[in-house]
């Protein structure tokens, strides 16, 4: 019966080792410190330009002032000052996170190259692209299930609600597990008695961390041979949990 049991939990043959799952998880952490460095010099960028232009156009209006009496220096002093703490402190920030002091300086120098208003543009589409890539990997690593214990999970062929590439939603027994280097999206059909009567697999190629739907569910949008399909979750924790461990497959394979 124990044994029978452990059969049924883990379906036979493992996804991938232990060995593989902790190595792809030092890679992943390897990503995220990288990409974090990367956001945090990208700020450093945009913080310093702003500084940087903000000063220059205080130096400006100082030297109009003489001439027409018509430029108030202290506002432009206060933003001045307040931009360059701001800059100061990013650049502190990017040090804390492990930025390289060389780096960091290279950031600051790329900075003060800014002047034109172009240059701000690019560098706040830039800054907020690192951001957003760093937040979006930070949630996918950070999810409270061992990586062990959220294989045992996809393989476990749970009942899920999903999206077809027609559009139709149908209820699905779902299970995703690694074979012969290609990741399978098997959906079964069971019995009234429970007996899996027939299965479908799929490769995935792809995956996408979908947006919350307005059903209050939460999804996942696999790329497979078969078109796009949407896993349908209710819980977030659920979802991040399928989210990160089909990342981690697809990065591993």
């Amino acid at each position: 019966m124990i044994q029978l049991r452990w059969r049924n939990w883990f379906g036979g043959k493992p996804v991938i080792s232990f060995q593989q799952l902790s190595n792809g998880r030092r890679k992943e952490e390897l990503r995220l410190h990288t990409t974090s460095i990367d956001a945090a010099l990208s700020v450093v960028r945009l913080a310093t330009a702003i500084a940087s232009i903000t000063r220059t156009n205080d130096i400006n209006c100082r030297k109009d002032s003489v001439v027409t009496m018509g430029c108030g220096n202290s506002m432009s002093d206060v933003v001045s000052t307040a931009a360059t703490l701001v800059a100061a402190v990013c650049a502190e920030a990017a040090e804390s996170v492990g930025a390289p002091r060389d780096l960091v300086a290279s950031a600051v120098n790329s900075g003060f190259a800014a002047q034109m208003p172009s240059d701000v543009i690019d560098l706040t589409v830039s800054a907020a692209t690192c951001l957003r890539g760093a937040a979006t990997l930070r949630s996918r690593t950070t999810v409270g299930c061992r990586p062990q214990e959220a294989e045992v999970l996809l393989n476990s062929r749970t009942p899920l609600p999903v999206v077809m590439p027609t559009g139709e939603m149908k209820q699905r027994v779902v299970s995703i597990k690694l074979q012969k280097m290609r990741l399978l999206l098997i959906f079964a059909r069971k019995s009234t008695w429970g007996a899996v009567l027939t299965s479908k697999k799929y490769t995935i190629v792809g995956a996408v961390e979908g947006a919350r739907e307005a059903r209050a569910c939460h999804c996942i949008v696999l790329r497979t041979d078969g078109g796009d399909m949407k896993l349908m979750f209710k819980e977030e924790n659920e979802s991040r949990i399928w989210t990160s461990t089909v990342f981690r497959f697809l990065c591993n394979k």
